[in-house]
């Protein structure tokens, strides 16, 4: 996801997308993103920026649109990741 991809300091974890439940399903109603941070940074607030990348996709030439009905949840989780750090014990 661009908007994740932007910060080079987080991961995408998870990214989900619920539709409505009327057939066809047209449109998303729900979007989830968890995004992967450093522990002790702040992650940076994307929930608006991710909401605007949806709605762009879906209101393009071949979307349908969804009107006010769009929910956007942006889900933070500090990640520790050795990322190719040795451990100071002699393990590598």
């Amino acid at each position: 996801m661009e908007v994740v991809e932007a910060h080079p300091q987080l991961t995408l974890v998870e990214f989900e997308v619920e539709h409505g439940a009327t057939f066809p399903f047209h449109s998303p109603k729900r979007v989830v993103v968890t995004v992967g941070y450093p522990p002790g940074t702040e992650p940076p607030t994307l929930v608006n920026r991710i909401y605007d990348r949806v709605t762009a996709i879906n209101e393009g030439p071949f979307g349908l649109g969804f009107g006010d009905d769009l929910q956007v949840e942006v889900h933070y989780t500090a990640v520790e990741s050795t990322d190719g750090v040795k451990g100071t014990n002699g393990d590598e």
